[in-house]
């Protein structure tokens, strides 16, 4: 169960769906970790493109797949996730 429920579609006020729409086009997806930020809406705008340029691949990406590959296991790990 998660610790801090996200924040659904229906229940999003229009600053939040603006911090939704900017993720899809970002990221062609809201991610679970952008609806948990959307509780603070002033962060999400700040924090949701700093994801994306960690999280985007290409010529362009902040940081190494390789390096992302790990990090998203050990986190799995921890938290006894089954990815």
């Amino acid at each position: 169960m998660a610790r801090l429920p996200i924040v659904r579609d229906d229940e999003a006020t229009p600053e939040v769906r603006a911090v939704y729409d900017g993720a899809t086009g970002l990221l062609a997806f809201v991610s679970n970790l952008t609806r948990t930020f959307a509780h603070a809406p002033e962060l999400a705008k700040w924090v949701v493109p700093m994801i994306a340029a960690i999280q985007r691949g290409g010529p362009d990406s902040m940081l190494d797949p390789r390096i992302k590959e790990l990090a998203i296991i050990r986190t799995s790990t921890i938290n006894d996730c089954f990815f």
